[in-house]
């Protein structure tokens, strides 16, 4: 159970101890992991609002992401005896293993594509392939095929998109295509987190909030509340 929403119980923080958080970057995962195997349940309140600051450039959403992909990886640790807890059932440890070994699949994807690139420059150069046939690759079909190896899942995004949302075809499309443009940066941050841990980085400095601004009832000016460090 992650996310600026979460709530505990102040017997189920001291069940962990003096210090219930530990220095894993999602210490809001990792909370939650550990609360489950002490025999805890969580449940979603769907009543209750929660707003946050989202980032605003790429930049600060790589180096967001990065902190929650390596603070996801850290919790690998809890695997083992989560697989072996007998106070979660068969169905919730193997559903929770799943969830937290999901990141090896955004860091394997890219990985056939690298290895055809290679393959193909290597064929080139070794006089295996022809120089004109790349020609194929860019023609209606070859460009056609490389858009649906790409974009196929966008095409089922966008009519979801359309029917869920009622919003245009047009709109829907590009709504899809746009997801699948931003699932690419998830291989990057992603990425970018191992190879911090490699490095036994493990600190982070926090995510400079944005002014806003407040507008002040009694005089109906506009106030600037100064930013705070947040994550």
């Amino acid at each position: 159970l992650g996310g600026n929403g979460q709530f505990a119980r102040l017997s189920a923080l001291e069940s962990l101890g003096d210090e219930p958080w530990t220095d894993c970057l999602a210490e809001d995962l990792d909370l939650g992991l550990r609360l489950l195997l002490g025999g805890w349940s969580n449940a979603y309140c769907r009543d209750v609002e929660v707003r946050q600051q989202a980032v605003i450039t790429v930049r600060t959403w790589l180096r967001q992401r990065q902190r929650w992909f390596q603070g996801h990886v850290q919790c690998w640790r809890h695997i083992k005896a989560i697989l072996a807890s007998p106070k979660l059932s068969a169905g919730a440890s193997s559903d929770i293993t799943w969830y937290l070994l999901l990141p090896i699949a955004i860091l394997l994807a890219p990985i056939p594509l690298y290895v055809g690139l290679v393959a193909l420059v290597v064929g080139v150069a070794a006089g295996a392939i022809e120089v004109h046939w790349l020609t194929g690759l860019f023609s209606v079909h070859g460009v056609l095929l490389g858009y649906l190896l790409l974009f196929s899942p966008a095409l089922i995004y966008g009519v979801i998109y359309e029917r869920r949302r009622r919003i245009g075809w047009v709109q829907s499309m590009a709504l899809a295509h746009a997801l699948e443009v931003y699932c690419n940066l998830w291989i990057i941050a992603g990425w970018t987190a191992i190879f911090r841990m490699a490095r036994g980085q493990r600190g982070w400095s926090k995510t400079a909030r944005i002014a806003d601004p407040v507008v002040d009832p009694v005089a109906g000016a506009a106030l600037v509340v100064e930013p705070v460090a947040d994550d």
